[in-house]
């Protein structure tokens, strides 16, 4: 089952950032997805509201705005964004957070969607009962840790494939695919053929006639002038006209010029 009605923020504020690491800012990045997730939900048609706390200069006022904000809002779901980190550079994957038994599969949802994504370890659900915005939020919530920011590898598969990411947040939250828009296609009634210039014999006509017919099918014609030319068949689009100018020339030093028949 999707969620029509999702209530989304990023983690820390703009004054009370969060962590730092290979020249990102977390709450930073975490504004960007956020930004992104809610623009595809609302293409999926899901109603998103987004928060960014800009003002709060400390953590636990930080954490009681966003809860705040969530709480006054009219939703089914409740979502935060982050990025881990860790003294060990080394460490690297995604994890989705969550405190009733009732979140776990969608954190499992989540967590590998996100990951294979991104292409990075799918560490997975994990119950958390101690985090502030797990605990007091009064809908359904996760918290999601994108990837270690501390990692310099996970940061450039972030890079890479944010897009991607955030089509699969996205996805997963809503129940649904982003429909794909098709290419337009453009009816046309033109055909295609090739024609030569002239030559003024016609044993020089022949000669070429004969090498062309190794590529396709060619006759020749003769103008008021008294001299030949080398007209093909049409072909249905132009690509394929100029596939065989080019093998003409290529292969006969033969140039063609191609025209368009009504």
């Amino acid at each position: 089952m999707g969620y029509t009605k999702i209530t989304q923020s990023a983690g820390h504020s703009l004054k009370c950032e969060g962590a730092v690491g290979n020249g990102y800012r977390e709450h930073l990045e975490a504004v960007k997805v956020m930004n992104r997730v809610a623009e595809i939900l609302k293409e999926l048609g899901a109603y998103v509201f987004s928060f960014e706390d800009t003002v709060s200069k400390k953590q636990n006022d930080n954490l009681k705005k966003i809860v705040k904000k969530h709480n006054a809002s009219n939703r089914q779901i409740d979502l935060s964004y982050h990025f881990n980190a860790s003294a060990n550079k080394s460490a690297s994957g995604v994890e989705v957070l969550y405190y009733n038994d009732n979140m776990k599969l969608l954190a499992s949802e989540l967590s590998k969607a996100i990951a294979d994504a991104l292409g990075l370890k799918n560490r997975g659900a994990k119950q958390n009962k101690e985090l502030y915005f797990l605990r007091k939020t009064s809908k359904p919530s996760l918290l999601i840790e994108t990837c270690f920011i501390s990692n310099v590898n996970d940061m450039k598969a972030y890079k890479t494939n944010f897009e991607a990411m955030c089509v699969a947040i996205a996805e997963t939250l809503a129940g649904k695919r982003l429909q794909k828009e098709k290419p337009i296609e453009v009816e046309t009634n033109c055909m295609y053929r090739l024609h030569t210039l002239t030559w003024k014999t016609k044993a020089t006509v022949e000669v070429k006639q004969k090498q062309m017919l190794t590529l396709v099918k060619v006759c020749y014609i003769r103008d008021e002038s008294g001299n030949y030319r080398l007209i093909t068949g049409t072909f249905r689009t132009k690509a394929e006209a100029e596939k065989i100018k080019k093998l003409a020339k290529e292969k006969f030093n033969i140039t063609l010029h191609v025209q368009e028949v009504k």
